[in-house]
């Protein structure tokens, strides 16, 4: 900008007040209306800098792409500053609603983009996605985070098979009657997997139909005697087993 318009300029003017006055945001508007976009975008970048807040921190950052040149060098590093800002977040606050997932998408494929494998890896590992997280550290040559998860997903595949062949145990035991075997095979399939809510509710209804005491089940022939509680039973002509 001349000298001549620096002088004369309502907007430049007020926007120098308002970056001095610490306003970035009006100051950007100011540099916005006198046709300078790299200043606007520059102090949103101070803004974001300054912002303690994650949310508007993203929000600084991305009116400052907006203001930037596609071809200019530092949009890469501001989309960066996003993805990161976004990841950080997700790991804070957690991701269990839509909004977070949604977060976490956008942070792993702005960083995956920008070819910071590692910290998309991160990402997408939050959504549980695992072949992009493999991509990933393929593609960012981290071997030995690449192993784990293949060792890991390895070792859940064997997890899940066992819990599988248990269940089937299950099904099996419990058409026989054989309850007893039934609820063994569900106690041991929710020690392999105790965040399953399905298992656990299986095993409720389960034990809510068993005895609630010591039981003893007789079967002669046809004829099958089931005896609650804890009595003496004798057995024999003349007691002798009991």
């Amino acid at each position: 900008m001349s000298l001549f318009r620096r002088l004369f300029d309502t907007a430049f003017r007020r926007a120098k007040r308002a970056e001095g006055a610490g306003e970035y945001r009006l100051a950007a508007s100011g540099y916005a209306e006198a046709d300078m976009p790299a200043e606007a975008a520059r102090v949103l970048l101070v803004l974001a800098a300054r912002s303690l807040a994650t949310d508007e921190r993203v929000r600084a950052l991305r009116d400052a792409l907006h203001h930037l040149q596609a071809d200019d060098p530092s949009c890469g590093e501001v989309r960066v500053q996003i993805g990161r800002a976004l990841l950080e977040q997700c790991q804070a606050d957690g991701v269990r609603t839509l909004e977070d997932r949604r977060r976490a998408k956008e942070a792993g494929e702005l960083l995956e983009a920008e070819e910071r494998f590692g910290d998309a890896a991160t990402a997408y590992e939050l959504l549980g996605r695992l072949e992009d997280v493999a991509r990933c550290l393929e593609l960012g040559g981290e071997v030995d985070r690449l192993e784990a998860l293949l060792d890991g997903r390895n070792e859940k595949a064997d997890q899940d098979r066992s819990v599988q062949r248990l269940v089937r145990e299950y099904e099996m035991a419990l058409a026989t009657g054989a309850r007893l075997e039934a609820r063994s095979s569900l106690r041991a399939a929710l020690d392999l997997n105790p965040g399953d809510i399905s298992l656990r509710e299986m095993l409720t209804r389960l034990e809510a139909r068993m005895p609630k005491k010591d039981s003893l089940r007789i079967v002669t022939g046809d004829t099958t005697f089931l005896f609650i509680g804890a009595p003496r039973v004798a057995m024999g002509r003349e007691g002798a087993l009991s």
